[in-house]
């Protein structure tokens, strides 16, 4: 059951990699003190909106009632609210879904998997490969 969980969160997350930068409408399926859990109505793709999102204000995770409120302006999440998202982070291989308030003051997510510069060696580009510089070859000497 775990496996096809796993994978169904996968195609969701290649099919849904195309799409980012989009808004969804949601629904809260789980509130933790980093944040909370939201799911697309009709489609079920299942990712995190981090705290750091949701604001420049503290909020403060109420363990009994399941929801974020926010310490100055009183704004709650809780389990079922539903909530327009931006989807910020799509990583196919892993399944996971990052997403951001529309209307948000907080932090934007950035996008991860950008490529490394490379660095140009004589007429060649040359990249971080190879052993590292303090690791000695320990085969036989020729």
């Amino acid at each position: 059951m775990e496996a096809e969980r796993d994978t169904i969160d996968r195609y969701v997350a290649a099919w849904l990699a195309g799409r980012v930068g989009e808004v969804f409408d949601t629904r809260i399926t789980g509130v933790q003190k980093f944040g909370f859990f939201a799911t697309i109505v009709g489609l079920g793709g299942d990712g995190l909106v981090p705290v750091s999102t949701l604001g420049a204000e503290r909020f403060s995770y109420d363990d009994k009632t399941q929801a974020l409120e926010g310490d100055e302006t009183g704004t709650r999440y809780t389990v079922g609210d539903r909530l327009r998202l931006r989807l910020a982070e799509a990583n196919p291989l892993t399944g996971a879904l990052k997403f951001e308030p529309v209307d948000s003051a907080g932090s934007h997510i950035e996008p991860r998997g950008k490529p490394l510069p490379l660095k140009r060696k004589g007429k060649h580009l040359a990249g971080r490969r190879g052993r590292p510089g303090n690791i000695r070859h320990q085969g036989r000497r020729r």
